[in-house]
């Protein structure tokens, strides 16, 4: 659904791993409003080990709920963008350690795949560091292919190692 005024309201997961974790969340956040991100609000912080790799760091989440006149599609380059300049690398062998990770969760309450994105994000459904902080964030949001409600979801997943900061 589009809103009169051409604004589209998106959850974004934030992830880092290395160096001044909490430090580098406030500077994406600043980076995110730099860039035509408008942050609506922005979750508690949470730590967490490494999921789909082993590391010996832990990671801080969080999920930012926010709005855009950009489409998707560009909101993502340019967090793609934001993730190089915070010194991301990207790795053909699958997960590795990183600066900063964004990840586009959902826009509203849509469903699309294009060659760059798929909303929403196809392995959230399982992750307790994005579901919780996504369900402070946006609580009567609803998953659009289950119906389910991020809470519900949220609920499902309590059992996984997260810590609140």
């Amino acid at each position: 659904m589009i809103k009169p005024n051409g604004m589209k309201t998106m959850a974004i997961g934030i992830g880092t791993n290395q160096g001044d974790r909490i430090r580098l969340v406030s500077i994406v956040l600043e980076k995110m409003l730099q860039v035509g991100i408008n942050i609506l609000k922005v979750s508690s912080l949470y730590e967490s080990q490494a999921v789909g790799y082993e590391s010996n760091n832990l990671y801080i989440n969080a999920v930012v709920k926010v709005e855009s006149a950009l489409d998707p599609e560009t909101v993502l380059q340019k967090l793609m963008l934001i993730e190089n300049e915070m010194g991301r690398f990207r790795s053909d062998e699958g997960y590795i350690d990183r600066p900063m990770d964004l990840d586009i969760l959902a826009v509203e309450e849509e469903v699309f795949f294009t060659e760059i994105l798929q909303v929403p994000h196809p392995r959230m459904e399982t992750r307790a560091f994005v579901l919780i902080p996504f369900a402070e964030v946006w609580p009567n949001w609803k998953h659009p292919r289950t119906g389910e409600s991020i809470e519900i979801l949220a609920d499902l997943v309590q059992n996984q190692a997260l810590r609140k900061l």
